[in-house]
């Protein structure tokens, strides 16, 4: 994983890394978050994210927006 913007340095905005994965990889177990929402962007090969009870299959060129809980409430 490579940090390509750190909060500190937008302002809070935005913090962004690039990462590689192995085809077949497991990436970070389930998780929440409550103050931060995620983008991915798959640049090659596909990506499997769980959102809610279900999981979405993304490939090359597929933004994934996961809003976070509280961005909803």
């Amino acid at each position: 994983m490579t940090l390509l913007a750190d909060s500190r340095d937008t302002g809070g905005r935005l913090t962004s890394y690039r990462s590689t994965f192995a085809e077949g990889a497991i990436g970070a177990p389930a998780h929440l978050h409550t103050k931060a929402s995620e983008l991915f962007y798959v640049i090659d090969g596909a990506l499997r994210v769980l959102v809610g009870e279900r999981f979405d299959n993304h490939c090359v060129d597929s933004p994934v927006w996961r809003e976070a809980l509280a961005a909803r409430a």
